[in-house]
């Protein structure tokens, strides 16, 4: 991206009065640095050559010099063409007599060597006071010439950064606390009042009466208890039912004694008849695997509709060791009048209801409500679930059924 330049090419005029005035042997020069994009380059370090081509842009370079300066905040800087580090030919030795001179400037923004033209431009008629000073006679003066046009207002400075705020001054000490005025003088206490005159003066108290005569007690109430009367007979049936209260007997005479219990009524007649099954106590050896029952129905017990049985059953059997989960049903096949089945599952495992490898004993007990009239068998019922995990025997089974 190409810097720019915004040069300003000044120049020191002497005028020789005399064969021994001294010409300054250099040329002002100041610009403006800016980047590629036309910002400034404000507080750099840059580098500028300068090259006097003779009688055009492209003529003869006759001396060429390099030169440092430094921007100001405006991008500002100034150099002496004349006073910097001479590259070809020497500044006092340009005959500026022997036609027009062209200045060359050469820019590194950077501060360095790697130079970029900025452009060619003709020198004026400032320069040619080094002329003048070759010269060992006085011209004459030529007439003044017209004042130069105002050049464009410079560039604005930014704004500064807002100071700080200043620190906030001490709080100033307390005043001094006023002194209290006098207390006012206390007023005079006003005359007392003259003591009205009494009334007459208080009689004595009276004496206090004499206390009463406490009245006589009044006479107990006639009354009393009256005997209880005898407890009603027991009902017949499972339980009798209780036997009717009987009246309570009229109340006695104040002081008379309390009457006799009645007597207790018979108790009621059972009607429940049990019937005992033991069932084959054969070793089943081989592994079973069944739904239904495992020992055969027995017994006829005579029922109704709606007669109370109680089933008990105790069986042994053995489940085999290993692992996993299983969940055997076991419960009571009831045949006969009706058929219907009670069952109950079980947990099998070290912490369960049934232990492994152990011949296990196991007690069921289930109450049944006869829905027919007849007989009924009793047989015991078993699901173990899985073939692979069965149990090796079942045995000792016996079913007892009492009827209520």
């Amino acid at each position: 991206m190409k810097a720019k330049l915004l040069s300003i090419l000044t120049g020191l005029i002497f005028s020789a009065t005399s064969g021994f005035a001294q010409v300054p042997q250099g040329v002002n020069y100041q610009a403006i640095g800016r980047d590629g994009t036309g910002a400034i380059l404000a507080n750099q370090h840059i580098s500028v050559s300068f090259a006097v081509h003779d009688g055009s842009a492209a003529g003869t370079i006759v001396y060429q010099e390099t030169d440092t300066a430094s921007t100001n905040q405006f991008g500002l800087f100034t150099v002496v063409l004349g006073h910097g580090t001479p590259v070809l030919g020497t500044f006092p030795a340009i005959n500026w007599g022997t036609g027009n001179k062209y200045l060359e400037v050469d820019y590194d923004p950077n501060g360095g060597t790697n130079y970029s033209i900025m452009g060619t431009a003709q020198l004026m008629s400032v320069p040619y006071a080094l002329y003048a000073g070759n010269t060992n006679a006085s011209g004459i003066t030529g007439p003044t010439g017209a004042d130069g046009a105002t050049g464009p207002q410079g560039i604005s400075g930014t704004q500064g950064a807002t100071g700080a705020v200043g620190l906030q001054g001490n709080t100033g000490a307390t005043g001094a606390t006023g002194q209290d005025g006098t207390t006012g003088n206390t007023g005079a206490t006003g005359p007392t009042g003259n003591t009205g005159a009494g009334g007459g003066a208080t009689g004595p108290a009276g004496p206090t009466g004499a206390t009463g005569i406490t009245g006589d007690t009044g006479a107990t109430g006639v009354g009393g208890a009256g005997p209880t009367g005898p407890t009603g007979a027991t009902g017949v049936g499972i339980t009798g039912p209780t036997g009717p209260t009987g009246d309570a007997g009229p109340t006695g005479a104040f002081g008379g004694p309390t009457g006799p219990t009645g007597p207790t009524g018979p108790a009621g007649t059972s009607s429940s008849a049990a019937m005992t099954y033991v069932v084959d106590r054969v070793q089943r050896s081989n592994p079973i695997h069944t739904i239904g029952t495992v020992s055969n129905a027995t017994g006829n017990l005579a029922v109704q509709t709606g007669d109370v049985v109680v089933i008990q059953a105790t069986f042994k059997f053995t489940f085999p060791s290993g692992s996993g989960t299983d969940q055997p049903t076991f419960g009571i096949n009831i045949t006969g009048c009706t058929t219907t089945t009670i069952t109950d599952s079980y947990e099998v495992g070290d912490a369960d209801d049934i232990k492994r490898g152990q011949l296990q004993p196991i007690s069921l007990q289930y109450i049944y409500t006869a829905t027919c009239t007849g007989n009924l068998q009793f047989a015991l019922y078993m699901d173990t679930q899985t073939n692979s995990d069965d149990p090796s025997n079942t045995a000792d089974v016996v079913i007892v059924a009492t009827k209520y």
